[in-house]
């Protein structure tokens, strides 16, 4: 259980990162 709570905050923060990462690309490509 402690495992899998661990893997779904860590997937969390992987798409949050994602998504940062995401627009940053997107604001250089449009400037």
């Amino acid at each position: 259980m402690k495992v899998k709570k661990l893997s779904n905050r860590l997937l969390l923060l992987y798409g949050a990162f994602c998504l940062v990462l995401y627009i940053v690309a997107l604001v250089i490509i449009n400037g």
